[in-house]
């Protein structure tokens, strides 16, 4: 626990977080369908091909987001203007930016139509997206499964259509907050010491967990086994959409078990952050993920 440095290091955090402005009026092309979807995963994320415009564009799926996003420095930034929005970002920093009003955007087979995007700009150069599909697909009341084993995403509309896989998974609530529009789970970090913590793939941490609950949790990490905190450090190690963490301390811990649901992972290395505690996209490569809106459950399917 005596171990002190001071690094800076940054890493980015995608996951944005709305409040205002916020609307499910888009339509989808069908009724009564699921649509199977191929999608890419790399380090520890998941993108989709989308066509806008007639051409095809690279999207991070994150759940994390709200809605969609596309970045000031593409063409889609130059769709008709429909106001502005006010966003904060997962480390609380706050901004102004304008909302578009998407052409036709295809997944698979399903054109969603009246879809609105926040523009931002680029948060990084190499990031080799040109937006962001948001959860604001699954609050539409369709119900989405993430299988990146099979490299996979389906998409459906049929409420019971996932019903013969639930016996082989995991049942999780998870609750979609006021003017947040994105899901967020309980996990045990420490005996005796349960989160709410945000369902984010758009981040390529397994685990982060907030500095303050961190400390609110203290007694039960010491309770349980003292050295689980390996070491401080002060530094800003993560960026979100509006800009640096800032600088300060931050705790190295190895967790002897991560409670999630009844699925535990073990060993898990991770450093307290000053913005939202977060599961994120590396859950994925331990089981598939499927979200159903109509009962505010998330189904979990180890490999």
């Amino acid at each position: 626990m005596g171990v002190k440095l001071t690094l800076f290091c940054f890493f980015l955090l995608p996951a944005t977080l709305w409040a205002g402005g916020y609307n499910l009026r888009f339509k989808v092309s069908e009724r009564n369908f699921a649509d199977s979807i191929a999608i890419e995963y790399e380090g520890g994320r998941v993108f989709v091909p989308v066509t806008i415009g007639g051409a095809q564009r690279r999207f991070l799926l994150d759940t994390g987001a709200a809605q969609t996003v596309v970045y000031d420095d593409t063409d889609l930034s130059h769709c008709p203007q429909v106001g502005t929005i006010r966003s904060t970002d997962a480390l609380g920093a706050q901004a102004v930016v304008p909302m578009v009003a998407l052409p036709p955007l295809r997944m698979g087979r399903l054109l969603f139509t009246g879809m609105q995007a926040t523009v931002h700009q680029r948060p990084s150069q190499g990031q080799h997206i040109d937006g962001i599909v948001g959860f604001d697909i699954v609050c539409k009341g369709l119900s989405m499964k993430i299988d990146v084993a099979q490299r996979l995403l389906i998409l459906t509309d049929r409420k019971k259509h996932f019903n013969a896989e639930r016996a082989q998974t995991i049942e999780i609530p998870y609750q979609v907050l006021p003017f947040r529009h994105t899901p967020y789970v309980d996990v045990q970090p420490f005996q005796g010491y349960t989160e709410q913590v945000l369902f984010d793939t758009g981040s390529p941490y397994l685990y982060r967990m907030n500095k303050a609950s961190f400390e609110q949790g203290l007694d039960s990490c010491l309770a349980q086994n003292p050295e689980q905190i390996e070491g401080t450090t002060t530094g800003s190690f993560l960026r979100g959409l509006h800009g640096q963490e800032a600088s300060g301390q931050v705790t190295l811990l190895r967790l002897d078990r991560l409670q999630w649901g009844t699925f535990s992972f073990y060993e898990l290395s991770t450093r307290t952050t000053q913005g939202l505690s977060h599961l994120g996209g590396p859950v994925l490569d331990y089981g598939s993920v499927v979200f159903l809106p109509h009962r505010k459950r998330l189904l979990f399917q180890p490999y």
